[in-house]
């Protein structure tokens, strides 16, 4: 009876249990079913996500690399060939994908912020909007045309037959006649880019170094609007990608780059034959037909570069092929370009030329022809390069050639004096230079006071004026109380600068100091400290205007050889570190 009992009570509870368990399996099957479907979805999103991928980075190495162009032969003609124009080794391997897929996906904002200092804005541009075309000569416009130096119907022709030969179907203008400007030329360009070709340059028939290439990174670089390449004359090379200064009246070209697309070098300029695209000549209004074709398309990138708004690059591996190569340098040694020189000077308020060799071209040196005229006359100067204003009275460095011509006569008449125990001390602007930067300061009035002692100005005068005739130097009596000498040629005469002016004194020498200037070491005053704080007071060591308490600042705005504003720098007590002033 008991037992019975027990199996009344435990068969209930084994049903309700295998109930419970019925159910619990059930549940777990379905949530076993929910998870496969989950897993199945993550997957195939992550299929998708993978396929995106792989097609843009398709896109981007479509994009960045040139496209290989395969040959293509039929059966009946194997003439038929394209020109590859990369190699299949070119083709990047699975780690390189990678690294492109990266370097595309860089954060815009970091690089902009990385590179800030330098100006530069890396735009969307870096990846066209647009497929590139294929290039094709009969969609470009060949300019030659010929400077007047070393001009040679000859090496005209072979630029021609090389056009012909290369680029039948391109069309071709010529710039023959010296009264038509090249701006005039290219007025009459139609299609969307040209190639300005130099007279003499023959274009390469190797595909790396042809203009094809050059057509291929306008293509896939919509920033770029002009582009160049590089000379090859003989063995030698000259990658021509140039960095453009103006400061302190002196043009300076160097070799540098600002950064890279690919194989293309930003430069401020490239080779005068180059390639451009015809709607951004509007940018800079084209080229300036009062410059002469010497200088001519420096001239136009050096006004691109001043515009912010242009782009120029190198790609070295394009050749233009010359018989020689002849730098602006050697074409001023040969004495034929000077009168070509002097437009560009003016307009850009220059007179020395430096190129990327540092060789100097002064318009102004003795040995120039200009030498004393035009420009190189003070008076004419002031009028073509300050619009009739002094340097010392707007802020400007002094024309170098009269900074030249000042060192010359410190030398010189110190020299002599100390030949002949003539007791002298140096005062004025140059004492102050003396202190402040160990030579005449580069804004100098224009002329150098010196204090002679134990002579009358007629003893004084007999004294200079026989040893200055002898070297072939300027000196005169000026206004019954000084002698007034110019170390320089006796036919500059006055117009170029470098007075030293004797003013006799009765007293007895004071003690003296000696301190190194400009390379020599010149008298001055003992107690120039003491004449110092009574004439300019405690300031003196501050910059200011010539013979005015204003701190000095440029008054002619963007100019070339403007000063630092030093109303601005350390609240008007700048001293004369080089980071203030601009450097060639």
């Amino acid at each position: 009876m008991a037992r019975f009992r027990c199996r009344t009570v435990l068969t209930p509870l084994l049903v309700m249990f295998q109930l419970a368990s019925l159910i619990i399996i059930s549940y777990l099957v379905q949530e076993n079913i929910t998870l496969k479907q989950t897993i199945v979805s993550i997957y195939d999103t992550h299929q998708l996500k993978i396929t995106n991928t792989r097609s843009t980075l398709k896109e981007n190495i479509s994009t960045n690399i040139p496209t290989k162009i395969l040959v293509k032969t039929t059966s009946n003609n194997l003439e038929k060939k394209k020109r590859i124009m990369t190699r299949s080794d070119d083709i990047p391997s699975k780690s390189q994908m990678k690294k492109t897929t990266r370097a595309t996906n860089i954060n815009r904002t970091t690089l902009k912020s990385s590179s800030k200092n330098y100006n530069v804005s890396f735009t969307e541009k870096n990846s066209p909007p647009h497929k590139p075309r294929k290039f094709s000569p009969s969609m470009l416009t060949i300019v030659v045309f010929k400077p007047s130096i070393n001009y040679s119907e000859a090496n005209f022709n072979k630029t021609l037959e090389s056009i012909g030969s290369l680029y039948p179907t391109a069309h071709q203008i010529l710039n023959l006649n010296n009264s038509e400007s090249l701006n005039s030329t290219i007025s009459r360009v139609k299609t969307d880019y040209f190639l300005i070709l130099e007279e003499g340059v023959i274009l390469s028939n190797r595909s790396y170094e042809s203009i094809d290439m050059l057509w291929d990174a306008l293509e896939r670089y919509q920033e770029i609007d002009f582009i160049g390449g590089s000379y090859l004359a003989g063995d030698k090379l000259h990658v021509a990608c140039h960095h453009y200064r103006l400061c302190r009246w002196t043009f300076s070209v160097s070799y540098e780059y600002e950064r890279s697309l690919d194989n293309v070098m930003i430069c401020d300029g490239t080779s005068s034959s180059f390639m451009g695209r015809r709607a951004s000549l509007d940018k800079i209004n084209g080229f300036d037909s009062s410059i002469h074709n010497t200088l001519i398309v420096q001239d136009f990138f050096l006004r691109a570069k001043l515009s912010k708004n242009v782009s120029v690059g190198t790609m070295p591996n394009v050749m233009f092929l010359q018989n020689y190569f002849s730098s602006l340098y050697e074409l001023w040694q040969s004495g034929n370009i000077t009168k070509d020189i002097v437009p560009f000077a003016v307009k850009h308020k220059v007179f020395i030329f430096k190129d990327i060799e540092e060789n100097i071209i002064d318009l102004c040196s003795q040995s120039s022809p200009l030498s004393g005229k035009y420009l190189c006359d003070e008076t004419q100067a002031h009028k073509l390069m300050l619009d009739g204003a002094h340097w010392a009275y707007t802020g400007i460095f002094a024309y170098p050639y009269i900074l030249n011509h000042l060192e010359i006569t410190l030398n010189e008449v110190t020299k002599f004096f100390e030949e002949h125990n003539v007791q002298y001390v140096v005062i004025g602007g140059v004492s102050l230079g003396a202190i402040k930067m160990r030579s005449i300061l580069p804004w100098e009035a224009g002329d150098i006071d010196i204090y002679v002692y134990g002579m009358s100005l007629v003893q004084l005068a007999d004294l200079v004026e026989p040893w200055a005739k002898k070297n072939g130097y300027f000196a005169y009596t000026f206004m019954k109380e000084a002698v007034h000498i110019f170390c320089t040629p006796r036919h500059l005469g006055r117009v170029s600068g470098g007075l030293a002016t004797l003013h006799p004194q009765s007293e007895l020498p004071p003690n003296f100091v000696r301190i190194k200037t400009n390379g020599i070491w010149v008298r001055y005053d003992r107690e120039f400290f003491k004449l110092f704080l009574k004439h300019y007071g405690k300031d003196y060591l501050q910059h200011k205007l010539y013979r005015q308490k204003e701190i000095i600042e440029c008054k002619i705005k963007d100019h070339n050889a403007c000063l630092p504003n030093f109303k601005s720098l350390y609240q008007g007590k700048a001293g004369t570190l080089k980071e203030f002033y601009c450097q060639n």
